[in-house]
């Protein structure tokens, strides 16, 4: 502000930005025109908020900061100098009177001030600092000794802090195990398990089998004669025959899941795995893990948003079944390569137009290529690399986001959906003087018709066939107006530039 000092209108402007909110308030209560330069509104401004200046006190403000029972040295000489500057021209021997005088005779710190007086004010904050070193070594000592030495302090032994520190470190080493009770941090009904004699009731022979549906077949799969070799190579054999033949897998570690896995998890839930990884050159978010998915789906607009080129895209129409039946075809077929931290694959994703709330879908087959062990409890995607084993996390955030805009989608697709017309309908004059007709359903009986037509021209005044015959209603309800104030000037919005996408 210094650089503009001598543009009095500038500063004028500038004046405002300093204020806080009571200040601004009254600057903006100013009259009109009351206000002709910067030195006015600096005078307006004094003249205001003078009486909130604090006010100097005299020297005896002094005398009125005394030690308080039990108040450290520390303490006590921080209230010293603060009162001290609220004293207008403090002289320091006065101050060292006021700070003698108000300090308890039994101190330390009072004998050496009577033995051998300080200079000045300076000299004895120094000295006074030597204390205030001796009072805090003091208090250590003593709380280091009351934490060593408990049975100088009375107190019942359910409330000693020692005896339940090392009560704890016993059971975090596993002892003590037959006095401590594990509760679970989501108690299980007992109404949910059986007891021994159901059990063993439960194994006994079924009333009814049933079977499963039959299942998708794989993207490969689609043409008739890979589809017969592809189901012999799914014929389920004997145990026995099936151990001979198994091929073992190079499993290097083990996947479990530890309580530790659900400390950022907000439960009890039913949320679904939703990731973010990278497909492609792009990092894509809203990803569904689905188990119950045999191929891996990718909605178009992602595609579109990917910049993926079109050919790349492989005309593949394959039918897609709902649960309710529902057959959606895919549009094409396309390969990706899927990065999942270090380790990547290439994978098959079928093409779909679909009001998805996901943004992809990886199903069965890239688990099982990846070797994947999702769980939706810890809201973890588990797998084995060369370097062990690697987690992605879920984002339960994202996942409800997903549920709550899939039931919105759902619920406006219900709502635009209007139930069609029963029956035809024939328009029928009732006064074709003054074109005035009605809508009648054409399956009526021509004596319910005609019946129908009379009640209607002997009541056709209760009509409103034109605005004119709507009287009574007055004009500030049917009419449209702009609730703005009348004595404003409008004022022409400059044009706001937004990406082109949005323009």
């Amino acid at each position: 502000m210094a650089l503009y000092e001598h543009e009095d209108a500038l500063m004028c402007r500038i004046f405002p930005s300093s204020l806080d909110s009571l200040a601004l308030n009254w600057y903006h209560d100013l009259p009109s025109s009351s206000i002709h330069s910067f030195a006015e509104i600096c005078l307006a401004f004094i003249a205001q908020y003078s009486t909130y200046r604090d006010m100097k006190k005299g020297s005896n403000y002094l005398f009125t900061v005394q030690m308080e029972h039990a108040e450290t040295l520390k303490y006590y000489i921080r209230r010293f100098r603060l009162a001290s500057a609220k004293v207008e021209n403090c002289d320091d021997q006065l101050a060292i009177v006021a700070f003698k005088r108000r300090l308890p005779s039994n101190h330390p710190f009072f004998e050496s001030l009577v033995k051998n007086k300080p200079n000045c004010m300076w000299d004895l904050l120094i000295r006074a600092q030597k204390y205030v070193t001796l009072e805090e070594e003091k208090k250590s000592l003593a709380s280091k000794f009351n934490k060593t030495n408990n049975w100088e302090q009375r107190h019942y032994t359910r409330d000693c802090r020692t005896l339940k520190k090392y009560i704890e470190e016993l059971i975090s080493k596993g002892q003590l195990k037959e006095f401590v009770k594990v509760e679970d941090k989501q108690p299980q009904n007992q109404n949910n398990f059986l007891k021994k004699d159901q059990i063993e009731n439960s194994t006994s022979e079924p009333e009814q089998i049933v079977n499963t549906i039959m299942a998708p077949l794989p993207l490969e799969v689609h043409m008739n004669k890979e589809r017969n070799v592809y189901c012999k190579k799914r014929e389920i054999e004997a145990p026995e025959e099936f151990s001979k033949k198994c091929v073992k897998l190079d499993v290097q570690s083990e996947v479990s899941f530890l309580p530790q896995d659900l400390k950022l998890i907000q439960s009890p839930h039913d949320d679904a795995l939703v990731i973010s990884i990278k497909i492609g050159n792009c990092l894509v978010r809203r990803i569904l893990i689905d188990n119950g998915s045999s191929v891996n789906i990718l909605d178009d607009a992602t595609v579109e948003k990917m910049r993926l080129e079109q050919d790349k895209i492989k005309p593949f129409e394959q039918p897609l079944i709902g649960f309710s039946g529902i057959v959606t075809y895919s549009d094409g077929v396309i390969t990706l390569l899927v990065i999942a931290k270090s380790y990547s694959l290439l994978t098959d994703f079928l093409v779909v137009k679909a009001t998805l709330p996901y943004n992809a879908i990886l199903g069965r087959q890239w688990i099982h290529k990846m070797r994947d062990v999702p769980s939706t409890y810890h809201q973890v995607l588990c797998y084995q690399t060369i370097y062990g084993i690697e987690e992605i996390r879920g984002d339960q955030a994202t996942a409800r986001t997903c549920v709550s805009n899939g039931m919105g989608k759902q619920n406006r697709e219900l709502g635009s959906t209007r139930n069609p017309a029963m029956e035809e309908v024939n328009i029928v004059p009732i006064n074709p003087d003054n074109q005035e007709f009605v809508r009648i359903g054409s399956l009526l009986q021509p004596n319910e018709k005609d019946q129908l037509l009379k009640l209607l021209q002997i009541n056709r005044d209760i009509f409103a066939w034109k605005p004119e015959d709507m009287i009574g209603v007055r004009p500030e309800v049917i009419c449209h107006h702009l609730n703005i104030d009348p004595s404003k000037k409008p004022v022409k919005q400059k044009k706001r530039n937004f990406a082109p996408e949005r323009n």
